[in-house]
């Protein structure tokens, strides 16, 4: 079965204020986790080993626990939250929950009892940080319509979560969202212990320790929320295990990627929310579930019809152009320059994580003045080389930063000028033996800081120390990048600069 990445559509925002950006940032962060977990499932092909079948069984069923609790925790609050916005009384918000706990939660769920479900429920929404995805500026459709649609499809999560009974076997509806890696990114760090904190200077996001994850173990058929130190003994390692994380990468790869739906469920009400959900109720779904934990609505969700999702991408691709352009133009209002100077810059990865390949590739642009930085690669004449490294070279610069820390700067800064220094000679013979116009000095470092980026979050193994690693080394030149090139070999009369 093939797993599918639903699109991550985000209506424009006001960027401006910076809880706004926050959001966008961990949104963004959210969506490249779940890229990169995919790419590790496709590329890697993991397998993982447990000592027995019981074992494997109970890291199973913590893991759909961990969703079920989860999922649990945020429709609840939800639930409330649309309920209050609907002006539901005390008396037809107790029948909804009446109805939703007592037809469609199943009587084996351990993660939270039945009484402490809906007591949770009629509490109508306790935790105060907690908000539904906010208005958006550009939505075609009233407030009060997209809200029923999101209202609608939180319900059918909480159908998905409560119907489970624990059987690893029995899935229920749990497949919808086990099979999506975005979701099950943002599950996995909390298995893992792991929060993502954006970082308001710089704009970008990096991890950390979180004591207040949820993570759930399962002893046999029941299954409790655990404490942090609990949770990391009793942990279910498989054999050889490189840690929680990427247990857990692996077993999703391996058991979870591509688990289906028992259709043949004796339930009427489960079998027939089975058989009549499409494949685009399944994304509706999983979008909707994104909104809640990231606090940004989709906008696929809030539109009638593709024709109306499509006018509101192109609505916010035109707004974000529109606000750039006018910026541009007050920066450069009175400025004349005479000629600009040909910048080499790497190519950023899509969002903050970045996509990893597992083959460390390393790209640069070559470009000249504003416009030719607009896009990183689209339109670009690009050319490539290949740096071979060692493995032992490469798990140096791995192992080094990992000791040192984001915040040591200078002690990174040394880690990656030594590794610069290992390959300069390489670099050179690059520049000799390639028709590749390259900088003439200071290449070698700027591959280096982009191998330990892409060392740092690579989720597979390392290479060994015997291995021989080819880097990919890419160029892309830009239009007004090549064309200056020209006029300057021309006036050189047909010689490089070097020359």
């Amino acid at each position: 079965m093939k797993c599918f990445v639903p699109i991550l559509a985000v209506p424009f925002l006001a960027l401006s204020e910076t809880g706004e950006r926050e959001k966008l940032a961990l949104y963004r962060g959210l969506a490249e986790e779940g890229k990169r977990l995919d790419h590790f499932c496709r590329e890697s092909r993991p397998t993982i080993h447990y000592g027995d079948t019981w074992t494997l069984d109970q890291a199973l069923r913590s893991t759909m626990a961990t969703v079920q609790l989860l999922g649990l925790e945020t429709t609840i609050e939800a639930l409330a939250k649309y309920a209050e916005y609907f002006q539901f009384s005390p008396t037809e918000y107790g029948h909804l929950v009446d109805n939703l706990v007592g037809n469609f939660c199943s009587k084996n769920i351990t993660v939270m009892g039945l009484g402490e479900i809906r007591e949770a429920m009629m509490a109508r929404g306790k935790k105060k940080d907690f908000f539904l995805p906010p208005p958006d500026a550009i939505t075609a459709s009233p407030e009060r319509e997209y809200r029923k649609r999101e209202f609608g499809l939180t319900l059918d999560l909480f159908k998905i979560f409560c119907s489970w009974g624990g059987d690893i076997r029995e899935r229920v509806l749990l497949p919808v969202l086990l099979r999506n890696p975005i979701w099950m990114g943002f599950v996995g760090r909390h298995i893992a212990g792991e929060k993502v904190i954006w970082n308001e200077g710089n704009n970008t996001l990096s991890v950390a320790s979180d004591r207040e994850s949820t993570r759930v173990l399962c002893d046999n058929l029941i299954c409790r929320k655990r404490l942090p130190d609990d949770f990391e003994r009793s942990f279910h390692y498989a054999i050889g295990s490189n840690g929680i994380r990427d247990d857990f990468n692996r077993l999703y790869c391996q058991h979870l990627r591509s688990i289906d739906f028992n259709r043949r469920h004796r339930d009427p009400r489960i079998k027939k929310m089975v058989d009549t959900w499409s494949f685009d109720d399944h994304n509706l779904l999983n979008a909707q579930m994104i909104a809640l934990v990231t606090g940004v609505p989709d906008f696929f969700v809030r539109s009638k019809t593709f024709h109306e999702a499509r006018e509101f991408m192109r609505a916010s691709i035109d707004e974000n152009w529109k606000n750039w352009a006018l910026a541009r133009i007050q920066e450069f209002d009175g400025r004349f320059p005479y000629e600009e100077f040909l910048t080499i810059s790497p190519v950023s990865r899509d969002g903050p994580y970045g996509a990893k390949r597992g083959h460390f590739p390393v790209e640069f642009n070559i470009n000249m003045g504003e416009f030719d930085g607009i896009h990183q690669r689209t339109g670009k004449l690009t050319v490539g080389s290949a740096l071979t490294v060692s493995g032992l070279s490469l798990r140096y610069l791995a192992t080094s930063l990992k000791g040192i820390g984001p915040n040591r700067v200078e002690e990174r800064e040394r880690a990656q000028e030594h590794f610069a220094s290992l390959i300069r000679d390489k670099v050179q013979k690059i520049r000799e033996v390639s028709n590749i116009p390259l900088p003439e000095r200071g290449l070698e470092n700027l591959i280096a800081v982009q191998l330990a980026r892409e060392l740092e979050n690579f989720p597979g193994p390392l290479p060994g120390k015997k291995d021989t690693v080819s880097i990919p080394l890419k160029f892309h030149f830009s239009l007004f990048a090549l064309d200056y090139m020209r006029e300057r070999y021309a006036a050189l009369g047909g010689h490089s600069p070097s020359e």
